[in-house]
């Protein structure tokens, strides 16, 4: 994992990035409100900052340490009550972008900042909703950012504090909910980009010709090898690319490569092709050769047992198959 940055630095870098300019932006204390000067300072130079004390397009010259910090005042658009920045911009549906956090978070984006245990004897008893509640219903999309552990996403919430996508069984529009509610989930682990990609014209290149839902049968699977190696070192590349700039990051970042085994000429095409280092690929062609779609699992669980794979750690992953179907995942380990 690089040292230059600290986890939670990165999970504000993510958030600045889901903004763009001139987006209308409800902001929170702590990592929203890096995550809203950040952006400010890089890709959304006349982002509009509201902070719940009433500062509105504010344009803070340093990072500010509270919602009633001076500088949130000076060269703002406005200063209004709390009541209006509630009555007149939340709830009358001017708010693009709303940022919120808490003690647990659900299946369904609901979000838990009253109680952990029971309400009545909890285990914790914590601040409750503040604007929370009104603005998961009311902003037209919500971004949450949580440190990713087991009691912070259960399955299901202590308390349902700020509604999510799904509510006691019903959906947002059936409880009349305006905004579309959370979105995204920003965490120090997790999928932090994708890139899948398919094309029927190449068929014939790779298929299995038959099975139990086709032909009955159990088919055999039939492969033009030179084909197929042209095309995945260019695609495989391809789709490693993207995937990289969608998370804003290079091929040097990268702790671990664990690709497809398909064969070691395709591994190092790729990795010359990209200017991945050879030592961050991890390969098992030598323990379990081709394991078709079972090779990046096993790959995967042999970095982490041999302890190459690390908490932290920034894996990419791709694979290619029949079809052609092929793609690439980046993970926060």
């Amino acid at each position: 994992m690089a040292s230059e940055y600290t986890l939670a630095e990165m999970m504000a870098a993510v958030a600045a990035r889901e903004l763009r300019d001139r987006e209308v932006t409800f902001v929170g204390i702590g990592l929203p409100n890096l995550a809203c000067n950040l952006a400010r300072a890089l890709q959304a130079p006349d982002l509009v900052l509201i902070y719940e004390s009433g500062a509105v397009g504010a344009v803070p010259e340093r990072l500010p340490v509270s919602i009633g910090d001076p500088s949130l005042v000076t060269g703002s658009l406005m200063v209004c009550s709390m009541a209006d920045v509630f009555q007149l911009f939340l709830q009358n549906g001017r708010i693009e972008v709303g940022f919120l956090g808490g003690a647990q978070i659900d299946r369904w984006g609901n979000i838990n900042t009253t109680v952990i245990g029971s309400y009545d004897k909890p285990k914790v008893r914590l601040p409750g909703s503040g604007g929370a509640a009104e603005i998961a219903i009311h902003a037209k999309r919500v971004l949450i950012i949580s440190r990713l552990n087991n009691r912070a996403f259960p399955a299901e919430v202590d308390f349902l504090t700020s509604p999510g996508q799904r509510c006691r069984g019903k959906s947002r529009k059936e409880l009349g909910m305006p905004g579309a509610g959370p979105i995204k989930v920003i965490t120090d682990k997790g999928i932090l980009a994708t890139c899948l990609r398919s094309d029927g014209r190449y068929r014939d290149k790779l298929y299995v010709d038959g099975g139990p839902s086709s032909t009955g049968t159990v088919g055999h699977l039939r492969m033009d090898g030179p084909e197929v190696f042209r095309h995945a070192v260019t695609k495989i590349s391809e789709v490693i690319g993207t995937t990289l700039d969608q998370a804003g990051y290079k091929a040097s970042d990268i702790d671990w490569f664990v690709p497809h085994q398909a064969n070691r000429r395709i591994l190092d095409g790729a990795a010359k092709k990209l200017g991945l280092d050879r030592d961050k690929i991890i390969i098992t062609l030598d323990k379990h050769a081709n394991t078709s779609a079972a090779s990046i699992p096993l790959a995967l669980s042999q970095g982490r047992s041999d302890g190459r794979i690390k908490p932290g750690d920034l894996v990419l992953i791709e694979a290619m198959g029949g079809g052609f179907t092929w793609g690439a995942v980046l993970i926060r380990w």
